[in-house]
């Protein structure tokens, strides 16, 4: 089959990789896309794993900008690039001028901007980025008043700002080799953005404890200097990447129980979705019911009929009121009238940010039948910074990759992130960990200051394009080889069906100039789910290079298969050392996304009798399963 336009435009649901400017000199190399300098490494060592600089309106939405390059000197030894960036969204009309340069063993980096409007602004400014590698490592921070602090970053998720008042920051990335990164313009502070799943420390200007948001008057400038340098110089600075290569771990972890959210579009399930879905062996659905609000048993009713077609329990996240005692027997008297199999009851108030144990103590005079989780329908930053109650039995929080970037790579960043969430909350709980939902995009922000006004977006803010593409199939494989392998206890993720689902709806897409879908297909990462659900376990794989390839092996008895993800748009050469062999092979990438999509059984019984020797061929954007012959 050859590649099809749809089947390109799939890779990455039409938002293809920005063009990115690969930079080199005598010591540093390093990536520069849309005004942002990325991976920054020292040889094979990682500096500084971004730097940017971010306009942020008084809801902490990122409001994009448009990049225009205006002069440009590289050379062997040296970079020097300029370039400028418009904001505009709403009322906010925001310009800054952009000089990056480097010579030596030094990158500056300059900010220069201009209000070109009135605007309210909680953020305007550099954000520097330390890689989550660098958990453990001592540093040390010198003040804006001149004193030093000697640190360490976070080894665990750290709920509240581990530093402050930054003028720089300096820690020690290889043998007699210091990178110092220091910040001009501003007083600056650090946090933990694993909170987030973003797999960095983040040392941002105008610190939280100032007053936000705050009107910028037109005409108003901002200046700023980042400033990354090194004492010494890694050993291996000279040093090419190799191949991606994969080594086998000894650790298998049984794979935790998996659900899917219960569409919020409110269609019943036709037979061709119900075919579709029950051959995912969901464990259970998620059903949101807002006790205090009228027709929560309307929508209780529709779960439990869901539930019986596909053969699953429910997961009920319940949201109560101050009159959580009489909305709790209203739902139990239903639950046993109609023998509804609950899995687990996902308890939240609707007034607190995370669940406190008053909450959890009614509950349990009440709820009888199956375990009460409690924590946030939020972040992990919520359920980090209010901690669950020691005697819960089960604690609950929220995963999305875009809360402070959006593009392709910083979405894969979040995958190992996530686990260190999982390795966080085991440092305070001993409960069962149930993450619900996992989802591309936030499903509502709870930290706004304000409703958000309309900026002309079609698409509700919520959906994003990628949901249909091959890359959101090889993002979830990352996400569920990384929790699993932390050891979480139930994973909740996306919707049944619709733009948020695991396949589209029997009707048209509302709007497929944004939202190409096809009626009643399903999306490529329906396949992950199809292939996890086939097995009970997986061993450990570990890549040397987890932002362009992942993997992971699955088991069940005597049976073994490997699901390897390449992120990137470029074909990848993966080294295993027990590739060597007779497999089975099925591929999903834009030469056959159409019909995993429109034929998902004929595609899943479809297998390729491949020869091995050491080396795996990755086409760009693609998930490979091998199943040993």
């Amino acid at each position: 089959m050859s590649p099809s336009p749809e089947g390109v435009f799939l890779r990455y649901g039409g938002l293809e990789p920005q063009p990115t400017r690969k930079l080199k000199t005598d010591t540093f190399s390093a990536s520069f896309c849309d005004g942002m300098l990325r991976y920054v490494k020292a040889g094979k060592t990682e500096v500084v794993r971004g730097v940017y600089a971010a306009v942020r309106d008084h809801n902490w939405n990122t409001i994009p900008g448009t990049f225009t390059l205006l002069e440009e000197v590289i050379t062997a030894s040296s970079f020097h690039i300029v370039f400028e960036s418009v904001h505009r969204q709403a009322d906010i009309h925001f310009r800054w001028r952009g000089t990056l340069s480097a010579e030596g063993n030094s990158i500056t980096f300059d900010f220069q901007g201009e209000a070109l409007s009135c605007f309210r602004r909680n953020r305007i400014g550099f954000c520097v980025l330390h890689s989550m590698d660098c958990a453990g490592l001592p540093c040390r921070v010198t003040h804006v008043d001149g004193s030093f602090t000697e640190g360490v970053f976070p080894r665990l998720i750290s709920p509240h700002q581990p530093f402050f008042e930054i003028r720089s920051i300096s820690h020690q990335i290889a043998q007699d080799v210091v990178c110092t990164v220091g910040m001009e313009g501003d007083s600056f502070e650090m946090e933990d953005q694993r909170n987030w799943t973003d797999a960095s420390y983040k040392t941002y200007c105008t610190p939280l404890g100032l007053p936000f948001p705050v009107m910028i008057d037109k005409g108003m400038t901002i200046e700023q200097r980042v400033t990354i340098s090194l004492e010494g110089i890694p050993d291996d600075v000279m040093a090419d990447s190799e191949n991606v290569t994969l080594s086998l771990q000894p650790d298998v972890r049984a794979l935790p129980k998996m659900g899917l959210v219960i569409a919020g579009h409110g269609e019943p399930l036709t037979m061709q979705q119900q075919k579709c879905l029950k051959a995912l062996r969901l464990a259970h659905l998620r059903c949101d019911l807002r006790l205090y609000q009228h027709g929560w048993l309307a929508i209780l009713e529709q779960a439990k009929e869901q539930a019986a077609q596909l053969d699953s329990t429910l997961e009920l996240a319940l949201f109560v009121s101050e009159q959580a005692k009489g909305e709790l027997e209203a739902l139990v008297q239903v639950l046993e009238q109609q023998a509804i199999p609950v899995a687990r009851y996902l308890l939240f108030q609707k007034d607190e940010i995370s669940t406190t144990a008053s909450w959890l103590e009614l509950a349990r005079t009440i709820l009888k039948n199956a375990p009460i989780a409690v924590g946030t329908d939020a972040f992990f930053t919520e359920l980090n910074r209010h901690r669950p109650p020691v005697t819960a039995e089960g604690i609950v929080y929220s995963l999305n990759p875009q809360v402070h970037a959006f593009d392709h790579a910083s979405l894969v960043e979040t995958l190992a992130a996530q686990a260190v969430t999982l390795e966080t909350a085991r440092g305070f709980t001993g409960a069962a960990i149930n993450i619900s939902p996992i989802t591309l995009k936030m499903r509502w922000n709870p930290n706004a200051t304000a409703a958000d006004l309309s900026v002309g977006e079609d698409l509700p803010a919520q959906v994003d394009v990628r949901q249909l593409s091959i890359f959101a199939a090889a993002w979830t494989l990352g996400s569920l080889k990384y929790l699993a392998e932390a050891g979480a206890d139930s994973l909740t993720y996306f919707e049944t069906t619709g733009w948020l689902g695991v396949m589209e709806r029997e009707s048209d897409s509302p709007l497929p100039r944004l939202f190409p879908s096809l009626p009643g297909a399903v999306f490529p990462l329906y396949h992950i789910f199809a292939d996890f659900s086939e097995f009970h376990a997986l061993r450990k794989l570990v890549s040397s290079e987890p932002l362009q390839v992942e993997a992971t092996a699955l088991l069940k008895g005597q049976r073994e298969a490997f699901l390897i993800a390449n992120f990137s748009n470029e074909t990848q050469q993966v080294s295993y050392v027990d590739f060597v062999g007779h497999w089975h092979m099925r591929v999903l990438d834009e030469r056959s996304v159409l019909k995993a999509m429109t034929e998902p059984e004929a595609y899943r019984t479809e297998r390729t009798l491949v020869v091995l020797e050491s080396k795996l061929t990755l086409p760009p954007c693609s998930v490979v399963r091998l199943d040993r012959v």
